[in-house]
């Protein structure tokens, strides 16, 4: 039988998986280049956005993971420093909004 995974540490403090936390970067990227569209936004613009004010690595590498991902999935494209929404990102939003 298979134990119950607890999602708290021992000491109270809540534990969040590598991929819940990499599909909330995820999300919010996405959410910053749709709601900002037709405006273009380059990849220090989102970071700016997203990270804290003096980010550490892991928050920096997951920003850039959360992009590549995205861009892997068809939703973002890179267009040197530019990050663009893809139209199929583009028509998932417009479906949401009707």
């Amino acid at each position: 039988m298979q134990s119950n995974r607890n999602s708290a540490f021992s000491d109270g403090s809540e534990f969040a998986p590598p991929d819940r936390e990499d599909a909330k970067a995820q999300a919010r990227v996405l959410s910053l280049v749709l709601s900002e569209w037709p405006k273009q936004l380059s990849k220090t613009e989102i970071a700016r956005e997203l990270l804290t004010e003096k980010p550490e690595f892991e928050e920096r590498d997951g920003l850039a993971r959360a992009t590549t991902d995205l861009a892997n999935a068809g939703l973002l494209r890179e267009c040197e420093v530019l990050i663009l929404p893809t139209r199929a990102a583009l028509h998932f939003n417009d479906l949401e909004l009707s």
